[in-house]
């Protein structure tokens, strides 16, 4: 009957002559009755030529509210503006930004009061992820309006935490992934967003159109200004992947624009590479570990305390990851002293803090870590014993935890180590350049120490020995992960937790504890920073 019919969930579009329109709203009503449901005419929308002006449409839909009648040019579809490209970037394109900028100052003031709850919201709650919609199914004809989002995003970030400067600017806007903070911006990429949504929707529109109606379709401007758009954000292979792809009638790409815009994250990812000093490559190596961002935005539990971190804790952890002074007081300050030891030189970045040795922070960080992992084996029912003196060979020397896990049908004892090591040192940098900054090559290292030192006295005792090393970032050496997978497989067995969650919540668990003490760390070692000197002396 209509050349268009489109049902989702529980809105009817359909689209066709006038003629058809009156007789499907005859149809419509009774065929929906006899399956329990009616229509709702208050919340029924007509789109024709004059609108609301258009008093012989109006006559014939005598039930429909006059304000619930639009002009061709300036009507949307859930959400989507579907006129012209004028009224899409002007009218509606436009109050969808306002109310995008103004969502985003609001969670500028939680931000203010709660810095870790407000960037995970402004993360996921506000700028890309609230107007993405709206690149899908407009492209780069908003791109101006998009750009406001964004700029309200970033400038909203800026007020409420710190301003960093251009080059941990850029950081900032990387996905958490690739090192950064998760600050997408979409103007860049919404003709990324429009071309695949359009290839995506393509395969769909015989079963929603007419055939006759779909030969009849002019030329999707949309499309080709979104085209050239993306040319001038991807590189060249890439862009010629994408303008193949966008016409081609063959299987589509999963996830089309997540798979098209990392090429260009990973353009703007080497262009940051190759201008970033040393030091704030090894930040974004170690970040880019798996689980090592966990604490960014972590996984929800019944206890808040235990996920949220205090404001001058989180910032000082931001601080660290972009590279910039912990404070503004200890960037200006001259006094050369740890507020952990008092005695070793400090710096203003925290690179001291994170191997002081002689305060003791560097345990707590450890013990921490070592109690967390206990208590989740002991929640496994792997039978955890700490600090446990295990080796024969060697009575002075403990297993940080001991276990036994069910393997198969024998038990399998284990024996873990926890360490926690600094990437700043010279010998880090070292291995770092050596590693061309694989994303926990430090821990790696660290690790054949630990086997060398364990591994012999381990297998004479009948363990397995793991080390668990982890850099000051989070990033685990290669033997930690699976034996903290297969923790969090038995952990989401007794809690009922699917395993794909599992990892995420209990790995991550784990480096929001050691993010945490770090944190804590951090701020101890600058709390003396505005004292005189001899002040700290005597102390």
């Amino acid at each position: 009957l209509m050349e268009v019919n489109l049902q989702y969930l529980d809105d009817i579009f359909a689209a066709g002559s006038l003629e058809n329109a009156v007789r499907f709203m005859t149809l419509i009503e009774p065929a929906l009755a006899s399956i329990g449901l009616h229509l709702n005419v208050s919340k029924t929308q007509v789109i024709c030529d004059g609108g609301a002006s258009n008093h012989a449409t109006r006559a014939l839909f005598p039930n429909v509210p006059e304000q619930n009648f639009f002009q061709w040019s300036e009507w949307s579809l859930l959400g989507s503006p579907c006129g012209t490209n004028e009224s899409a970037a002007k009218v509606h394109a436009a109050e969808v930004a306002q109310r995008a900028c103004r969502k985003a100052r609001t969670i500028g003031e939680i931000i203010k009061c709660e810095t870790h709850v407000g960037t995970a919201l402004l993360k996921y709650c506000a700028g890309a992820p609230l107007i993405n919609h709206l690149a899908r199914s407009t492209g780069s004809i908003i791109q101006d309006q998009i750009a406001l989002v964004d700029e309200s995003l970033v400038a909203t970030w800026q007020l409420s935490v710190f301003q960093p400067p251009p080059i941990q600017k850029t950081l900032a806007h990387l996905p958490v992934v690739s090192g950064g903070l998760g600050l997408r911006q979409l103007a860049p990429v919404c003709g990324i967003a429009y071309v695949t949504a359009e290839r995506e929707a393509r395969s769909q529109l015989n079963k929603l159109v007419l055939p006759s109606v779909c030969a009849s379709l002019p030329v999707n401007d949309r499309l080709v200004q979104s085209l050239a758009h993306s040319a001038t954000c991807l590189p060249e292979q890439a862009y010629d992947k994408l303008a193949i792809y966008s016409t081609s009638t063959g299987a589509k790409i999963r996830h089309g624009q997540t798979f098209f815009t990392k090429h260009f994250t990973s353009s703007k990812l080497q262009e940051f590479w190759s201008t970033a000093p040393e030091q704030l490559r090894a930040r974004v190596s170690s970040s880019c570990a798996p689980f090592a961002s966990s604490w960014l935005a972590p996984f929800p539990a019944e206890d808040s305390q235990q996920v949220w971190l205090p404001n001058n804790s989180f910032e000082a952890l931001l601080r660290l990851r972009l590279g910039l002074p912990l404070s503004f007081a200890a960037a200006a300050d001259d006094v050369h002293q740890c507020g952990l030891c008092l005695k070793q030189c400090r710096d203003a970045f925290g690179h001291h803090a994170l191997a002081c040795t002689t305060s003791g922070a560097k345990w707590r960080v450890h013990n921490a870590v070592r109690d967390k992992i206990f208590w989740l084996a002991a929640e496994s029912l792997w039978s955890p014993r700490l600090e446990a003196n295990i080796f024969p060979a060697a009575p002075r020397r403990r297993a940080d935890v001991a276990f036994s896990i069910q393997s198969g049908g024998c038990r399998q004892s284990v024996s873990i180590d926890v360490a926690i090591t600094s990437p700043f040192t010279e010998t880090a940098f070292a291995e770092f350049r050596r590693q061309q900054w694989e994303p926990g090559c430090i821990a790696k290292r660290y690790e054949r120490t630990k086997l060398t030192s364990y591994g012999g006295i381990a297998k004479e005792a009948g363990y397995e020995f793991i080390p668990m090393v982890a850099d000051s970032f989070g990033a685990f050496s290669p033997t930690a992960l699976p034996i903290l997978r297969r923790l969090a497989s038995a952990f989401g067995k007794r809690e009922g937790i699917p395993a794909h969650q599992a990892s995420t919540k209990i790995i991550g668990s784990i480096v929001q504890v050691l993010a945490r003490e770090v944190g804590k760390t951090l701020i101890a070692s600058i709390s003396g920073s505005s004292r005189p000197q001899h002040a700290q002396q005597q102390a």
